[in-house]
C-alpha cells in the first residue's frame, strides 16, 4: 500500500470475503489496473477477472511458490527481487486521490470514496494531537484485529500506528484462541475494537482480568457501545484502563470526533466524544437543512473538516447530494450534542444496515432478489440482532401464481454476497411493499411489519 502511494497510484481495497461478483463490480467501477492478492483468494479473483474481458489486469500473487504461481500472474517474490518491473511515471499532488475505499454513503450500491493525500495526512495529524493520541507512542503495542480493507483498520489503526512509531501486531484472521495467544505473547497496551469484539473481551472465559489489566486504552468504534457493556468491561478489568468511543465514516477518512481522557467532560456513557481539531459539526433540522439546532436537540449530523472526502468516484449526483458548495457533508446520521459539546449518535436517516460494524446496502440485496425470475418485487431492511447489532431481512412479493420457497431464496442470495450481507433476518413473503408516491421504499414501515 505504501509503495503504491509513493508511486503516485490510487489504492482501492476489497473485502476478502466478497464473492467474485462483488469483486468484479469494484474492479470495474474503480478501473483497476493492478491486483495484489494471496494464494487462497486467487481462484475467486480469477473468476472476477474472467467476467471483465475488456479490462486488462496485471495480477501479483503473494505466498505462491515459483512452481505454483498461476499462469499469467507475477509472483510477489519475483517482483521484489527485480525480475519483473511494474513502472509507473505518475506525478501526484496533495489534492489528488490516494485511497479509494468503497462505501454505500447514505443510500444505494457501494461507491468509491475519493480520499486525497491532503485528507489522509490531515486525519493522521488530527489523531497525533495529544488529546486524541490514545497513548500511542514508540513504547505502545497495539492490536491489529480489524480488517485493513476497512477505513477504520486502514487509517485509524494501521497508518496511525505506523505514523506514531508504535508496534502493531496484526492477525491474518480473527480467531479467539489466536487473540488470546497474542495477548499472552505481546502484551498489548492499546486495542481498537468494534462492539462485538468488546463483548468477546467481556464474555470469553479465556480472556482474564490479567489480560485486560495490561491495557492502557481500549477504543471502540464503527457502532455504538452500550453503557452496560462499558461497565461490565471495567468491572472485569479491575484496572484504570481508559475506555473510549468515537464516531466517523468512510467519507471522513474514519474519524470526526472521539472521546478523550485529557479534556474535561469528554468521556460520557453513550457519547461519541468531541470534535477533532479543525473539525466542525452542526445539527440541522430533519425538516429544514438550513435550521440549526441547539444543545440536546436531535437532528441530522452535518460535518466539515480537512479529513472529508473529495467525492464519490464517477457519481456526481451522489456527491452533490452528500457535499454542499461550502464543504459540509451530510452524514445521514441522527444525533445531538450536549452542553459540553459531546456528540451522541441516536439513529440513522440513511438506509444502511450495520452488521458487526460493516455497511450493508439494502439496494444491493434488493437488486439480487429482483433478478430471481419468480420474484416480482423485493425490499430489505435491518432488524436488531443480539450479537451483530443488525442483520438484513427481506420482504418479497412473488409473481402471480408462484409459490416461493423462502429458504431457497435465502440460500441463493447468501451464495452471491459476503457473509455479513447474508439474510440472517430471514425472508418473508408479503402481498405488498410500503412505498411513497414516487416509488421509494418506506423502510420504517417495513420495520413495523
Amino acid at each position: 500500500m505504501l509503495g503504491a502511494a509513493q508511486a503516485g497510484l490510487r489504492i482501492t481495497t476489497t473485502n476478502p470475503l466478497y464473492t467474485s461478483d462483488e469483486i468484479a463490480r469494484q474492479l470495474k467501477d474503480s478501473e483497476a489496473k493492478v491486483i495484489f492478492t494471496i494464494s487462497e483468494l486467487w481462484p475467486k479473483v480469477d473468476q472476477a477477472i474472467r467476467t471483465l474481458p475488456s479490462q486488462a489486469f496485471t495480477t501479483v500473487t503473494v505466498n505462491h511458490t515459483q512452481h505454483q504461481t498461476p499462469s499469467g500472474t507475477i509472483n510477489f517474490e519475483d517482483l521484489i527481487d527485480g525480475d519483473h518491473n511494474l513502472s509507473f511515471k505518475i506525478t501526484r499532488s496533495q489534492d489528488d486521490v490516494v485511497l479509494l475505499p468503497y462505501s454505500s454513503g447514505t443510500t444505494g450500491l457501494p461507491k468509491g470514496v475519493e480520499i486525497t493525500n491532503r485528507s489522509l495526512i490531515a486525519l493522521l495529524a488530527q489523531l497525533a494531537v495529544p488529546e486524541f493520541s490514545f497513548m500511542l507512542d514508540e513504547n505502545a503495542v497495539a492490536t491489529g484485529l480489524l480488517p485493513i480493507f476497512h477505513i477504520y483498520g486502514m487509517t485509524a489503526i494501521m497508518l496511525n500506528t505506523m505514523a506514531r512509531g508504535s508496534k502493531l501486531v496484526v492477525m491474518p484472521k480473527f480467531e479467539p484462541q489466536l487473540f488470546i495467544d497474542l495477548l499472552d505473547k505481546y502484551r498489548p497496551t492499546i486495542s481498537c475494537l468494534v462492539p462485538p469484539l468488546v463483548l468477546l473481551l467481556i464474555n470469553h472465559p479465556g480472556i482474564t482480568q490479567k489480560h485486560l489489566s495490561r491495557f492502557k486504552v481500549i477504543f471502540s468504534g464503527a457502532a455504538p457501545l452500550g453503557a452496560t457493556d462499558i461497565e461490565r468491561l471495567q468491572e472485569k478489568s479491575k484496572s484504570d484502563v481508559t475506555i473510549l468511543q468515537g464516531y466517523g465514516l468512510t467519507e471522513t477518512c474514519s474519524a470526526l470526533c472521539t472521546q478523550s481522557s485529557l479534556v474535561p467532560n469528554a468521556i460520557k456513557f453513550g457519547g461519541s466524544g468531541i470534535c477533532l481539531p479543525n473539525t466542525e459539526i452542526k445539527i440541522v433540522s430533519l425538516d429544514d437543512q438550513k435550521k440549526l439546532l441547539g444543545p440536546n436537540e436531535a437532528g441530522e449530523v452535518v460535518a466539515r473538516g480537512p479529513q472529508i472526502m473529495k467525492g464519490y468516484l464517477n457519481n456526481l449526483k451522489e456527491t452533490q447530494e452528500a457535499l454542499d458548495s461550502e464543504g459540509w457533508l451530510r452524514t445521514g446520521d441522527i444525533g445531538y450534542f450536549d452542553e459540553d459539546e459531546q456528540i451522541y449518535i441516536t439513529d440513522r436517516l440513511k438506509e444502511l444496515i450495520k452488521v458487526k460494524g460493516f455497511q450493508v446496502a439494502p439496494a444491493e440485496l434488493e437488486e439480487i432478489l429482483r433478478d430471481i425470475p419468480e420474484v416480482a418485487d423485493a425490499a430489505v431492511t435491518g432488524i436488531p440482532h443480539d450479537t451483530f447489532g443488525e442483520v438484513p431481512k427481506a420482504f418479497i412479493i412473488p409473481k402471480r401464481g408462484i409459490k416461493l420457497d423462502s429458504d431457497k431464496i435465502q440460500m441463493y442470495v447468501n451464495s452471491k454476497v459476503a457473509k455479513h450481507k447474508h439474510l440472517l433476518g430471514g425472508v418473508v413473503v408479503v402481498d405488498s411493499i410500503p412505498k411513497t408516491a414516487t416509488g421509494k421504499i418506506l423502510r420504517k414501515d417495513l420495520k413495523e411489519l
